[in-house]
C-alpha cells in the first residue's frame, strides 16, 4: 500500500525522529511504499494568510488555492494510509502541524458534503514526556484523541487509530532505554502491520478510536 507521512519535528535526534525511522523500517519490511512530509525540513509556511482566511470563510471564491497545499493534498489523494507523527507540545501537536491542517484542509477538498477526501485508515503517533497512564487520567489522553480523530481525521479516512509513546522524560537512563527499545519496536509492528490498513474499501466507512 501507498502510505504518507507528515512529521512535525526539528530535531533529528528526537525521539520522535526515531519513530519516525522505525516506522518506515516496518513499512519497507512490508513491502509498502511510502512517502514523508518533513513540515520543519521543507520549511513548510503554517501560517494561513488573508485571502486564505476569506476563501475558507466563503468569502473569496475565486482566490485560487497555494501550490504548497496542492502539493501536500496531492501527497494524501495519492495515499491509501495517512500517518501523523509528532511530540505532544502542550497537551496537542506543534504549532506547525497545526498550521499545516489550518491552511491543506480546505473547503471542497477536506469539508463539505461530496467532496471529502478519503483514506483507507489514519493514524497518530506520538510521543509525549508524561505516560499515556498519567494523560488519561487527568483528561489530557482523551481530550487529545478527539481533536485529532474526530476532529481533524473525523469520517476523511475509514478508520483511525492513536498511538501515544509515553514517558518519554529521560530521568531514569536504564529505565528510559528499556522503555525506548520497546517503543520501537511497537513503531515497526505498526509499520508492518498498518492498522486498519488491511481491510476495507478505501473511504468506506467512518473513522474510529
Amino acid at each position: 500500500m501507498d502510505v504518507h507521512i507528515v512529521y512535525a519535528h526539528p530535531s533529528v535526534h528526537s525521539f520522535s525522529h526515531a519513530l519516525l525511522e522505525a516506522f518506515v523500517a516496518g513499512l519497507d519490511a512490508a513491502g509498502h511504499r511510502h512517502t514523508v512530509s518533513d513540515l520543519y525540513a521543507m520549511g513548510f509556511n503554517p501560517v494561513m494568510s488573508a485571502d486564505e482566511y476569506e476563501r475558507e470563510s466563503g468569502g473569496g471564491k475565486g482566490i485560487s488555492v497555494a501550490d504548497d497545499v496542492r502539493a501536500e493534498q496531492a501527497k494524501l489523494d495519492a495515499a491509501d494510509v495517512w500517518c501523523f507523527i509528532y511530540p505532544v507540545w502542550w497537551t496537542d501537536c506543534p504549532a506547525i502541524l497545526k498550521g499545516w491542517f489550518d491552511r491543506v484542509w480546505t473547503a471542497g477538498w477536506a469539508y463539505h458534503p461530496g467532496t471529502l477526501v478519503k483514506a483507507r485508515s489514519a493514524l497518530v503517533m506520538c510521543t509525549a514526556g508524561n505516560t499515556e497512564a498519567w494523560l488519561d487520567e487527568t483528561g489530557r489522553g482523551p481530550a487529545m484523541r478527539t481533536v485529532m480523530l474526530a476532529d481533524r481525521i473525523f469520517d476523511r479516512a475509514a478508520v483511525s487509530s492513536f498511538h501515544v509513546f509515553g514517558g518519554a522524560v529521560r530521568r531514569d537512563a536504564e529505565g528510559w532505554a528499556g522503555r525506548a527499545k520497546e517503543d520501537l519496536e511497537r513503531a515497526l509492528r505498526l509499520g508492518r502491520e498498518l492498522p486498519g490498513g488491511g481491510s476495507g474499501r478505501r473511504g468506506s466507512g467512518q473513522a474510529i478510536a
